[in-house]
């Protein structure tokens, strides 16, 4: 899959098939050593992206997000994706349609230039596109399952309803987080297993059920 020591690539299925596609390339007899650190890499970036979908999910389910979309909050924006928050939080990119997938917000956090830009590139914007919606069993799937291939390279990301604090009144609009996976994602992986992890190509060919409209 990606070096003689160890690989990681994504799919929308549970540990134990990830394993053993992870383990494709090796010999048989080292497919069982394998298939347990392959396991060990998949639940290691999965515990590591969680935090991009509880980000995704307190700033979503939010009154001040919520009256945001139904025009009561203009200054909603002011404060909240900032390039000091962005980074704190490891978001790449956030972006918020409205309930026709119409574009209110979208902002790209640049850690070379250290500044968001606004709106956020129309290439990774269409990147994304396909899941800027409401989607309930991608919802429910693991963080590390809710990966793309992109212009840019891995993308990460978590894409809620805003609601009202207390889940009340379904807006239609979303909230999207995504982080770009690159080479301080990996070392950071690699530090807390203690192994070298080596990228190749890690994505998903996701693609979101049919509207029920």
């Amino acid at each position: 899959v990606v070096d003689g020591t160890t690989g990681f690539t994504c799919a929308t299925v549970d540990d134990a098939v990830a394993a053993r596609l992870l383990a494709s390339s090796f010999a048989e007899i080292e497919t069982s050593a394998t298939e347990q650190k392959a396991q060990q890499i998949y639940q290691a970036f999965n515990t590591d992206l969680r935090q991009l979908a509880i980000s995704t999910r307190d700033y979503a389910q939010w009154d001040s997000a919520a009256d945001y979309v139904t025009g009561s909050n203009p200054t909603f924006l002011v404060g909240n994706f900032t390039r000091e928050t962005l980074s704190s939080m490891h978001v790449d990119l956030v972006c918020i349609v409205d309930r026709d997938g119409n574009e209110l917000y979208s902002g790209y956090y640049d850690a070379h230039a250290d500044k968001v830009v606004e709106p956020a590139p129309a290439t990774m914007l269409a990147d994304l596109r396909r899941v800027m919606r409401i989607d309930p069993a991608l919802d429910e799937s693991q963080p590390v399952e809710r990966l793309l291939h992109s212009s840019s390279g891995p993308v990460a990301f978590t894409a809620k309803e805003i609601r009202r604090t207390d889940l009340s009144g379904p807006t239609g609009a979303v909230m999207l987080f995504a982080r770009y996976i690159d080479a301080d994602d990996i070392e950071r992986i690699s530090d807390t297993l203690r192994m070298r992890v080596g990228l190749d190509a890690l994505g998903a060919n996701y693609e979101p059920a049919p509207s029920a409209g």
